[in-house]
């Protein structure tokens, strides 16, 4: 079955799955596994570990602008026209 997917969409799907592979080992520890939810956490697993790694490399360069972190708690107050 070809996935019906754009080709920079295909790539990331290839690469979430390879990491979920990679990582299938940690996965194979839980009791009664449910395979679609051990691959979809071994996918969040890897893309935190990417935030993480990114996040770091923007912390060795200073000269990049930072945006600063959103407060959902403030956003939703702010976006909410019934609050005053």
């Amino acid at each position: 079955m070809k996935i019906m997917l754009p080709p920079e969409e295909r790539k990331a799907l290839k690469e979430l799955l390879d990491a979920a592979l990679q990582r299938s080992d940690a996965g194979s520890i839980v009791p009664r596994p449910i395979p679609s939810e051990t691959m979809f956490m071994l996918m969040l697993i890897h893309l935190e570990a990417k935030v993480n790694e990114l996040e770091e490399k923007l912390e060795e360069q200073p000269e990049i602008p930072r945006v600063p972190s959103l407060n959902h708690s403030q956003l939703a107050r702010d976006s909410d026209p019934h609050e005053q």
